[in-house]
């Protein structure tokens, strides 16, 4: 019973901390100055994103330390994944949606909330998709209803966001690769003088 109610206190405090931690990180050191503008649905999601990005590599080093008991620690692992994955399929694009339309493009809420449900829908149909053509472990597709619950299970959502991100990854990494010394190769060029040429031409 002491174990559980350490695991507890470990979890609950680990997670309020890394919540503080990661809006402080927000207001002090991305956002200096203009804090202020931001709104406390952004910040609140920020926060709460690093948190439970945080935590799972907390919860590694709780392993190593032995501090929470081992059924704890992996109802706590599975507690944070779903958290992490419903963030970032569900919550997150839903808000940047729903922002962009309602603040960028002023429309009004009730419009701005149902062109976000089908915008969303149409982007969770193309990751399911996505993911099948790009390796993901596919789907029972009998048409059962049994089959089409193997959508909802972690297997294939982590198996999809992994993909998808290390596919996402390599195209940014190769493209930041390409066009940051292409933008920037003239800082490290020097001016040729007429004179060097003339040398250059005399050899």
């Amino acid at each position: 019973m002491s174990g559980g109610v350490l695991g507890a206190l470990f979890a609950v405090g680990s997670a309020g901390g890394l919540f503080l931690g990661g809006h402080q990180f927000l207001k002090h050191s991305l956002c200096t100055g203009s804090h202020h503008e931001i709104s406390t649905l952004v910040s609140t999601l920020f926060a709460g994103t690093f948190a439970l990005s945080a935590g799972l590599l907390l919860l590694v080093l709780y392993e190593i330390l032995g501090v929470v008991q081992e059924d704890f620690l992996r109802l706590h692992w599975r507690f944070n994944l779903w958290c992490v994955v419903l963030l970032l399929l569900v919550v997150l694009p839903f808000v940047h949606i729903y922002t962009f339309l309602s603040q960028s493009l002023g429309a009004p809420p009730g419009r701005a909330v149902a062109v976000s449900l089908f915008l969303h829908a149409c982007l969770l149909y193309a990751f399911y998709r996505f993911g099948d053509k790009a390796g993901a472990p596919s789907v029972d597709s009998s048409g059962t209803f049994s089959g089409w619950l193997g959508l909802f299970t972690m297997a294939q959502a982590v198996s999809r966001v992994g993909v998808i991100g290390v596919t996402m990854l390599g195209v940014l990494s190769g493209f930041g690769a390409v066009n940051f010394p292409y933008c920037n190769l003239s800082l490290f060029m020097r001016h040729v003088t007429d004179a060097e040429m003339a040398a250059l031409e005399r050899r």
